[in-house]
C-alpha cells in the first residue's frame, strides 16, 4: 500500500522528523511511504532533501495559486 505524506516545511525541525520516522517505520512493515513537498517553485526543500538521503521516495508539489491542488494528480518525481 502507498502512503503519501504533503507536508509544506522551511526546514527540517519537529513535525518534519516526525514525518521522516513514520516513513522509516512504514517502509519497514511493507508500506511504501511518498513524500509531497508543497513548494511554490521547483525547488527541493530541505524536508525531501533529508527523506531521499534516508532513501525515501520523495516529490515536488508545486502549488502557485488556489486552483492548483486541483491538478496535482498529474504531479511528478523532479
Amino acid at each position: 500500500m502507498r502512503v503519501l505524506h504533503v507536508v509544506d516545511s522551511v526546514g527540517v525541525y519537529g513535525k518534519e522528523r516526525v514525518i521522516l520516522e513514520l516513513m522509516e517505520q512504514q517502509a519497514r512493515t511493507g508500506l511504501e511511504p511518498m513524500l509531497g513537498s508543497i513548494t511554490r517553485t521547483e525547488e527541493i526543500k530541505p524536508i525531501l532533501s533529508a527523506a531521499r538521503a534516508r532513501g525515501l521516495e520523495g516529490i515536488v508539489l508545486v502549488v502557485r495559486g488556489p486552483g492548483d491542488p486541483l491538478r496535482m494528480r498529474g504531479a511528478s518525481a523532479a
